[in-house]
């Protein structure tokens, strides 16, 4: 049987590249992000994607969009990925894709439903939601709420 695809988002402040091509993400969010009022401007928001598809030694087309709802958020991507010969991948019947998105002074609205979708080789899969909240300010800061 052959796997199916399949993609899942981390929503986050950061991602750091590191040695040995590992990415890091800080500041991640989970479940929805609460934001004070009902906009806040970001100064770095990112998402991080990874892919899990199966192997083919060509490259790959896949198209990424971000979205809110059904509205894209940015351009779509468009790339081949081709995974590097050089990982003993061979083995595998599914290889692993990992696409960093990263937006600068990025405005987010209480009431948005993110998500990435992916289109592999005219296939498209979307991640799981991630809505946007208002969020009174003492839960943000770890402050009390009034009784």
């Amino acid at each position: 049987m052959t796997p199916q695809p399949w993609i899942t988002s981390i929503f986050c402040d950061d991602i750091r590249h590191e040695l040995g091509g590992k990415m890091s993400a800080m500041g991640i969010y989970h479940g929805f992000i609460g934001i004070p009022e009902s906009t806040g401007s970001f100064h770095k928001f990112c998402v991080l994607t990874l892919i899990t598809a199966r192997f083919l030694p060509d490259p790959i087309p896949i198209q990424i969009r971000f979205l809110d709802g059904d509205t894209d958020l940015m351009p779509p991507l468009l790339t081949h990925v081709q995974i590097d010969p050089r990982i003993p991948t061979r083995s595998l019947e599914i290889a692993p894709m990992t696409v960093p998105i990263e937006m600068f002074s990025f405005e987010l609205r209480a009431g948005m439903c993110l998500c990435v979708e992916v289109t592999i080789s005219g296939e498209a899969i979307r991640g799981a939601v991630m809505p946007v909240i208002h969020v009174p300010p003492q839960v943000l800061t770890g402050g009390t709420a009034p009784h």
